[in-house]
């Protein structure tokens, strides 16, 4: 791309995807521009493009059992693709992401993966064909060539809220958090029932990502329609807190709009009208702060670029004496800041440590201690609700109990501790990311000094994602509930004959006695088993998560030292070899400082067309860059 012929395309409508791609795309431009410089180390546009080119929108899809979340994605991928029924099916989240293909994978709870056949899918996404996750699935991710997801959207389609399994509705209020707008569905044949609205009485502080679907309107018409949206929409504010919109839809005569092409379908289903107004939501929210950090990234990687090209022009007018004097100094600056930098490791150690402590140890234990005294009563109930089970169909029955229990309380723990510590990990990343955006920019300062170079360091806010994820397994072979290893406990009340009734009722019920505080024995090992594993795995990702965030760190600045070492080594080297061969190269930093101001100008058109004042609100002001 030659970076400043972009601005004469034409450029869609605002808001719309395309837009957003369009000035993706110009973007990216820039990034090759930059990228194919001479004087730009290798590795200094990598991060910026991968940013680009991996941006998706995550759009969660939630609501009650049977209100009609999966035939919705199935009508705006416009295909029959993902299994629906009168009962209610989905149990495991299931992902859509783009993909040439049609591709499968189901990723389980212990990080095995494996493909599968499209008609495998109900085998592990529905509670009929996995009852319970007894496959220990953790999620299954579809790749699939459809329009609306090349243009960067991922779907991700949760289990009901307020089935007859908790976990299930567990698992909508781990992604909720983590979505970029979600997807809200009550359907006109019944009112919102007290599980959706507890589920979004607790959910209101992401109200402002929600947006609510009243499904099947295909059901009503004329003013029953009318009257079930009104309620709906004073229900939904009650509880929200807010004023809502509701907009009504029918997923069913969409997809049979899309499936057969009827327009008319379409239009009737009123759910074309919402997916371009929920577009244009995901580009304004999320697609032009994307943009936004990647200029200011981009304009201060430029800035510092464009000071070495001038350092390197200076260093070709000036003696080699004065060189020799410049680099000595420019060498003991650079030790002073490199040594400064590495006794940070210390102090980034301390503060990792210091957040297991006072977060991960102190939670964690905290979790433990609730949930043996709920579990304790559980297991209490449910035995008393299933005490005339024989004893060896109890034994299997009391440890799927106890093992799906914990599982399903750990999940959500652990959705919950991964996004606390996430932030607490971030903010000590913030931290040491100013630090180390100041040392660059003071060695900068530095450099550009000793040439009497002009630097003003474009000030960006700093920012650190660590997207890694850990897996965990819930039991494994050595831990496995025996309840009832003592074989006498199951065979005493065998051998007793009916002349000794009382003496046979007597020994069941002490085999039950025995039954639940073998049970109880187990449990509290199960739960400390899991809360040891659980936060190894914490810890080890945090300590990954440490040792990733400070080698990039140290690449930055060493990326930097290597620019400005560059710059001065060439202008010593050229310098000894004659003029000729200095002219050569003053006539290459001309062209490549050319090169940069067309990339400047080229980010302000893209700031000013596509982010107006947003990108100036954030601290990156372009305008006093272009030379």
């Amino acid at each position: 791309m030659n970076a400043g012929n972009g601005i004469a395309a034409t450029v869609p409508p605002s808001g719309s995807t395309q837009h957003y791609h369009h000035f993706k795309d110009r973007l990216l431009g820039c990034l090759e521009a930059v990228a194919a410089l001479d004087s730009v180390v290798a590795g200094e546009c990598r991060d910026l493009k991968e940013r680009l080119t991996g941006n998706l929108f995550n759009l969660v899809v939630v609501g009650q059992f049977k209100r009609g979340k999966t035939c919705l994605i199935n009508a705006l991928l416009g295909v029959d693709l993902l299994p629906v029924a009168v009962v209610p099916l989905t149990s495991i989240v299931t992902i859509l992401t783009y993909g040439e293909t049609l591709r499968i994978e189901v990723i389980y709870n212990d990080g095995r993966t494996g493909l599968i056949r499209p008609e495998e899918l109900t085998h592990y996404v529905t509670e009929m064909g996995n009852p319970r996750n007894t496959r220990g699935v953790r999620e299954v991710v579809v790749q699939y060539p459809s329009a609306y997801l090349k243009e960067g959207v991922r779907l991700v389609d949760t289990p009901g809220v307020g089935s007859a399994y908790r976990h299930n509705t567990d698992v909508a209020y781990q992604y909720l958090p983590k979505s970029d707008a979600a997807l809200f569905l009550l359907s006109v044949e019944q009112p919102a029932s007290q599980a959706e609205l507890d589920f979004l009485g607790d959910v209101h502080q992401y109200a402002d990502r929600i947006f609510f679907l009243l499904n099947k309107i295909d059901y009503l018409s004329g003013q029953e329609l009318e009257q079930s949206i009104e309620f709906s929409r004073q229900v939904i504010r009650e509880v929200m807190q807010t004023n809502v919109k509701l907009f009504p839809i029918s997923a069913k005569l969409a997809l049979e709009g899309q499936l057969t092409d009827n327009q008319g379908l379409l239009e009737q289903s009123r759910l074309p009208a919402f997916a371009e107004l929920l577009t244009q939501f995901l580009v304004r929210e999320k697609g032009t702060i994307l943009l936004s950090s990647v200029i200011g990234h981009l304009s201060r990687l430029v800035s510092q670029v464009r000071c070495r090209l001038e350092l390197e022009s200076k260093a070709l007018g000036t003696s080699l004496d004065e060189l020799r004097v410049h680099i000595t100094a420019f060498d003991r600056k650079r030790q002073e800041i490199v040594g400064d930098q590495r006794k940070l490791r210390l102090l980034l150690d301390d503060e990792t440590n210091r957040l297991i402590r006072a977060d991960l140890d102190v939670e964690l234990s905290r979790f433990q201690k609730e949930l043996i005294e709920q579990m304790e009563k559980g297991v209490e109930q449910w035995r008393q609700e299933n005490q005339q089970l024989p004893l060896e169909e109890l034994n299997e029955a009391l440890e799927s109990y106890i093992s799906a229990e914990v599982q399903q309380a750990f999940q959500g723990w652990r959705a919950h501790a991964e996004d606390r510590l996430a932030a607490g990990f971030n903010r000590i990343c913030r931290g040491y990311l100013s630090n180390i955006n100041d040392s660059i920019d003071s060695l900068m300062r530095f450099s550009s000094k000793l040439f009497d170079i002009s630097f003003d360091p474009v000030r960006i806010e700093p920012t650190w994602d660590d997207t890694s994820h850990v897996h965990f397994l819930v039991k494994d072979d050595p831990v496995a509930l025996e309840l009832l290893a003592d074989s006498v406990t199951v065979l005493l009340p065998r051998i007793v004959g009916k002349r000794f009734s009382k003496i046979k009722n007597f020994l069941v019920d002490l085999a039950n006695r025995i039954v639940l505080g073998k049970v109880k024995e187990k449990m509290y090992h199960t739960i400390n088993m899991q809360g040891g594993r659980t936060r190894y795995y914490f810890v080890e990702r945090l300590n990954k998560s440490k040792n990733l965030f400070y080698k990039s760190i140290m690449e930055k600045l060493d990326i930097t030292i290597a620019g400005l070492d560059n710059a001065l080594d060439q202008g010593f080297q050229l310098r000894s070899q004659g003029e000729e061969q200095v002219g050569r190269h003053r006539i290459r930093l001309e062209a490549d400082l050319r090169q940069i101001d067309r990339v400047y100008q080229d980010l302000l058109d893209i700031r000013n067309g596509c982010l107006g004042s947003r990108t100036q609100d954030q601290g990156v002001d372009l305008s006093e860059r272009i030379s």
